[in-house]
């Protein structure tokens, strides 16, 4: 058999941004910005795994390779560390499609910046699970959703890690995606995408401990909510604004669970604004941008997950035209993006990039997907 070539897209968070993980809804975007891979079968029971980067400031440039590995095919694997992707993907794989009969050699080329909050985990995850699933000949290569799931598996149960769905459905399934997280499998909706403008994203330089920033942005919430919850409260979702909150519960949370349930209660707020939106015959790239930037405060101050560098990206932007902007991923570093005028982005861009922060024009993309030969 031939080698296999497949990719794709990283995504921003539009709305949503840690809400996923208490079964909130999300709106996400995928974009061009996608990781790559071509897998070989081997005659052998090796499987060799290399993964090369690309230069953000030079698009196309591939020439750092940042992870080399081989090693026997075997079921189960155990892991040496929590983000032990590769071997978690093939456990979950022979789990579901029986143990595979021989190795292969996978070069994975990430034009996603990696540790930066773009989801580099779990699009990397998602390509492997397309391109083994196409080596071996299997039909669910071509459902996206099956994907998806196989993903969230691999990448968030096999670890007992603190993350959500959102990263791996809105790479598999691509588009301007509405993601509903309410029972036990997504349900995703796919959007107005005829959005006016476009979106800029900026590299922060700095790096970022997602699984840190996961933990502490969700202990105090999920904590608040086991207590809402011998009140009366179900759900999140019950609670549309500060008032719903029973005032004898109030005295019961600590400073942080109150901070950080008000944020969550409120950025679910935003996101059900921008869900009424999406459904107009034209979107209103103004309104959109204040969205966006009403979500960052949130997250910046309600959250605290926002960086100086950052927000100077963020600021400098607004002032030379951009609508609006907001961290993307789980925050503390990586990467920002901003939504503005086409007209105005390149000066935008070139205003950031003068204060020594690169960025990016992206587009809206598509989902994962077989690529030619």
């Amino acid at each position: 058999m031939k080698s296999v070539k497949v990719s794709t897209p990283s995504r921003i968070c539009l709305f949503g941004e840690h809400l996923d993980y208490l079964h909130l809804d999300v709106i996400a975007m995928a974009i061009d910005i996608r990781f790559s891979a071509e897998i070989y079968p081997a005659d052998d029971q090796w499987i060799k795994v290399n993964i090369f980067s690309e230069n953000f400031e030079k698009p196309g440039d591939f020439s750092h390779q940042t992870f080399a590995q081989s090693f026997l095919l075997d079921y189960p694997y155990e892991y040496t560390h929590h983000q032990d992707f590769i071997k978690s993907t093939l456990n979950v794989i022979q789990r579901h499609y029986g143990q595979l009969e021989k190795g292969f050699q996978i070069d994975f080329y990430s034009q996603v910046p990696i540790g930066k909050g773009m989801s580099s985990s779990s699009t990397l995850i998602v390509v492997l699970i397309k391109a083994i699933l196409e080596m071996i000949g299997h039909e669910d290569a071509r459902d996206p959703e099956r994907i998806a799931y196989l993903a969230y598996l691999a990448e968030v149960k096999e670890f007992n890690a603190p993350g959500g769905m959102m990263d791996q459905y809105s790479s598999a399934l691509g588009g301007l995606l509405h993601l509903d997280f309410s029972g036990e499998d997504a349900k995703p909706f796919m959007l107005n995408n005829r959005l006016p403008g476009v979106f800029i994203l900026f590299d922060s330089l700095q790096p970022k401990d997602t699984i840190r920033v996961l933990s502490h942005a969700k202990k105090p919430v999920v904590s608040a909510m086991e207590k809402l919850k011998n009140k009366g409260v179900q759900s999140l979702r019950d609670l549309k604004k500060d008032s719903d909150l029973p005032n004898e519960f109030k005295n019961e949370l600590s400073y942080e669970e109150m901070t950080k349930l008000l944020t969550a209660i409120d950025n679910y707020s935003i996101l059900n604004e921008a869900l009424v939106h999406f459904q107009a015959k034209e979107i209103n790239g103004t309104y959109l941008g204040e969205l966006l930037s009403r979500h960052h405060r949130n997250l910046s101050q309600g959250l605290g997950i926002s960086t100086p560098e950052i927000e100077s990206i963020l600021t400098t932007a607004k002032e030379n035209g951009a609508w609006g902007g907001k961290i993307n991923g789980s925050g503390g570093g990586g990467c920002c993006f901003v939504y503005c005028p086409e007209e105005k982005a390149i000066n935008i861009k070139e205003a950031v990039s003068a204060l020594g922060f690169p960025g990016r024009i992206i587009h809206m993309d598509k989902g994962v997907r077989c690529d030619e030969s």
